[in-house]
C-alpha cells in the first residue's frame, strides 16, 4: 500500500501531467490563430464563435478573454480613426467619402459591440429603431 502511495506522487506522474498541459495549451493555441486569422479577414463573427468555444473549454485561462479585449480594442481604434477622418471630409465639403466612412466606423462599433457583450457574457438588448443622421 505505502508502495503505491509512493508510486502515485513520484516523477512518473509528472510526465503525465505534463503532457496533458501541454496538449491543452496547444490546443486553444490553435483555436486563437485560427480566430486570429478570421479576425484579420474581417470575420468577425466567426472569430468571436471561436474564442468563445476556446473560452467556454478553457475557462481557466485568461489570456484567451485578453486576446479576445485586445482585438476589439483595435477594432474600436479603427472605428474611432474612420470617424474622425469622416468629420475631417465633412467639413471639408467631401459628403460622400464622409458618409462611406461614418458607414465603416458604424459597421466596425457595431461588431465591437456584439463582441463585448459576448466577451462580458452580457445579455444587453440591441437598441431599436436606432438611426443615424449624416447632417451636411
Amino acid at each position: 500500500m505505502l508502495k503505491l502511495f509512493l508510486n502515485l506522487f513520484s516523477s512518473e506522474a509528472k510526465p503525465t501531467q505534463t503532457a496533458i498541459v501541454k496538449s491543452d495549451v496547444s490546443k486553444w493555441e490553435a483555436q486563437i490563430a485560427q480566430a486570429d486569422t478570421f479576425w484579420e479577414q474581417g470575420k468577425i463573427s466567426e472569430a468571436v464563435a471561436i474564442y468563445d468555444l476556446a473560452i467556454e473549454q478553457h475557462p481557466h485561462l485568461p489570456e484567451i478573454k485578453q486576446r479576445l479585449a485586445g482585438q476589439m480594442k483595435h477594432q474600436i481604434d479603427l472605428a474611432i480613426a474612420y470617424q474622425k477622418l469622416a468629420i475631417s471630409l465633412k467639413k471639408h465639403g467631401q459628403i460622400e467619402q464622409a458618409a462611406n466612412y461614418y458607414r465603416q466606423a458604424i459597421n466596425l462599433k457595431a461588431l465591437t459591440g456584439n463582441s463585448k457583450n459576448q466577451l462580458l457574457g452580457s445579455h444587453v438588448a440591441p437598441v431599436k429603431n436606432r438611426r443615424f443622421l449624416l447632417l451636411a
